[in-house]
């Protein structure tokens, strides 16, 4: 329904305590009328070596690795109309499980309409692998 949108972290400049508690505004401009069911999470990751640059790519469109894709579903779908923007904040909160929790929320901001839910990124259900391509 839109255009995915960049979150950049430097981790030659983080520092390991920005990494407990991340928060990540978006705005997706929507170029399609539907319903929205929740976000889809990649990561890409440039090495930056002295020669050349090699990227590690997570993204759908991109050949599959060791890692995968993730779907955060909201609570309640929120329909929304071509032309509109969808807008909030996602949340990671470093837990004692070694992952994050996931709270997002989301707001068509034309209709006031908002959605949002808490998720625990260690579970399996949020993450979409063909099991087939490692065998």
């Amino acid at each position: 329904m839109a255009r995915s949108v960049r979150h950049r972290i430097d981790f030659m400049e983080a520092k390991e305590e920005d990494l407990h508690r991340m928060e990540i505004p978006f705005v997706f401009p929507l170029l399609q009328s539907g319903l929205v069911h929740g976000l889809a999470f990649w990561f890409d990751v440039a090495y930056l070596g002295s020669r050349a640059t090699v990227w590690l790519s997570t993204a759908p469109s991109e050949p599959l690795t060791r890692w995968s894709q993730i779907r955060c579903l909201l609570q309640t779908p929120l329909f929304a109309k071509r032309g509109q923007t969808l807008s909030g904040t996602v949340l990671l909160e470093a837990n004692d499980r070694q992952s994050y929790d996931i709270i997002i929320t989301a707001t068509v901001d034309q209709s006031g309409f908002r959605s949002g839910n808490v998720l625990d990124l260690k579970d399996p259900f949020f993450r979409w692998e063909k099991q087939e391509a490692f065998q």
